[in-house]
């Protein structure tokens, strides 16, 4: 009651009917009806961001993910459903609720996978589910598509890091040749004779061309070595993680990772942002004063490419075959029990 002839309130309706009102007073009572149409409550919608796949288990055995919901009344809860193999029940794991019942909802962070219990080889399956608010009868429910986590057995991790590797030395080796021919380039253009009207101060508008070729070819070759470099650790963190190796390969995957890191020394890094700063100032004297020291610097960061390229040869060849003695161990073990 809100005041003495205003009253407010709310009844929770099944479905199309009527309702009455009955009024009394001293003077008197009376009596209405209204019609009354329920608007259909639809069924909430679910988003999956991420993962975007199915997907190999994660380091840590975490799962990220994030999810969105969207209610035409509005969202209750969201939980995540698991189990690892079809015949078996679906698992739950509450991620979130949502007290305010907002119409869009969104969720992110990791899913513990630990309960799976999986093992090399072994895999299991993961939906998303969102509840709305629903006040009469049971709460509408939106599942998401099935998503599958796996755990790479012994053939696929080496398989996988035979190709990352892969990828990996073609990149070096495009990055090797780029650069022996950058090279030529950066000694022809040292070489070139000054005339009067390519001094140091005024050097001619095609030789400035050249340098400003040569300096965004530069960055290129060092954005490739940067690629490398970061599928390396990734290669190294994936073996690490899953016990790959012997510690004594894994310290020399760490210093090959770090070799790779290093290609690119501050000098280069040094060298090859004056000659952009000057380029992009129209700065003639600061190319012809920084052109030596890029030449030298590429010159030494192509020394740093082919000794990389040898070492990750090697690398490759004593993997392969600690690879094949992990093999012919798990394929003994196996033997034994069976």
């Amino acid at each position: 009651r809100l005041t003495p002839r205003r009253w407010r309130g709310s009844v929770a309706m099944a479905g199309d009917g009527s309702w009455e009102l009955a009024a009394r007073a001293a003077t008197g009572e009376g009596r209405f009806r209204y019609k009354l149409s329920a608007i259909p409550d639809a069924p909430p919608v679910i988003t999956v961001v991420l993962p975007s796949g199915d997907l190999d288990l994660p380091e840590g055995q975490l799962v990220p993910y994030d999810v969105q919901a969207q209610d035409d009344l509005g969202i209750s809860e969201l939980r995540l459903e698991w189990r690892k193999n079809a015949g078996d029940i679906w698992r739950e794991q509450p991620l979130a609720a949502f007290r305010d019942e907002p119409r869009e909802a969104h969720a992110t962070a990791r899913w513990d996978a630990s309960p799976l219990a999986l093992l090399p080889g072994e895999s299991g399956v993961f939906r998303f589910v969102a509840f709305d608010n629903a006040r009469v009868g049971p709460r509408g429910r939106a599942v998401s598509g099935e998503f599958r986590v796996r755990f790479p057995s012994l053939n696929d991790l080496y398989a996988s890091l035979e190709k990352s590797q892969d990828n990996v030395a073609k990149v070096l080796e495009k990055a090797a040749e780029q650069t022996k021919e950058l090279q030529k380039s950066l000694d022809k253009l040292e070489r070139q004779p000054r005339t009067p009207a390519q001094n140091p101060q005024s050097p001619s508008f095609e030789r400035a061309e050249e340098m400003k070729r040569a300096a965004e070819r530069q960055q290129a070759v060092a954005q490739q070595v940067d690629d490398a470099a970061k599928q390396m650790r990734e290669s190294l963190d994936q073996a690490v993680e899953r016990q790959a190796f012997q510690e004594q390969l894994q310290k020399k995957l760490r210093e090959m990772s770090e070799l790779l890191k290093d290609i690119q020394s501050q000098e280069f890094k040094d060298a090859l942002k004056k000659m952009q700063e000057a380029l992009k100032q129209m700065d003639r004297r600061a190319m012809e004063e920084t052109l030596p020291q890029l030449q030298q610097q590429n010159k030494d960061m192509l020394q740093q490419l082919q000794r990389s390229l040898e070492l990750l040869k090697q690398l490759r060849q004593e993997e392969r075959l600690e690879a094949l003695a992990r093999r012919a161990e798990e394929l003994k073990a196996h033997q034994d029990e069976l």
